[in-house]
């Protein structure tokens, strides 16, 4: 189970009791509560809502960045053949192993970043 401490510190942050988030967010609070002390594992679908309600990004949110502001760029419009193929192969990934892929992408896309500046 994982436990992700920014739920509480942006809760707190934005000065709400967990009885004025989960009205706001429509929830029970003894099923936030639980997230927000890792007991239960937040639904995805929860993650981009409080991502939302925030205005963070998922990685904010699972602590893998500290960059507050950081936003999701918007969706491609007209996507290429071969954006479509990656999105294609993205969708046909377990959860989990949807999760190692845009690890992996981020990792190559930061290698041929540096490699630019050098």
């Amino acid at each position: 189970m994982r436990y992700y401490p920014r739920l509480r510190d942006l809760r707190e942050d934005h000065d709400l009791t967990q009885t004025q988030l989960v009205e706001q967010l429509g929830i029970h609070k003894t099923t936030y509560t639980n997230y927000e002390q890792g007991k239960r594992e937040p639904p995805f679908e929860f993650m981009i809502q409080l991502a939302e309600f925030y205005q963070v990004s998922l990685d904010y949110l699972a602590g893998w960045t500290n960059d507050i502001h950081m936003r999701a760029n918007a969706p491609i419009k007209n996507p290429s053949n071969l954006e479509r193929q990656a999105i294609h192969i993205l969708h046909s990934l377990a959860p989990a192993d949807q999760l190692l892929w845009l690890e992996q992408g981020k990792l190559l896309s930061k290698f041929h970043k540096q490699n630019n500046e050098q």
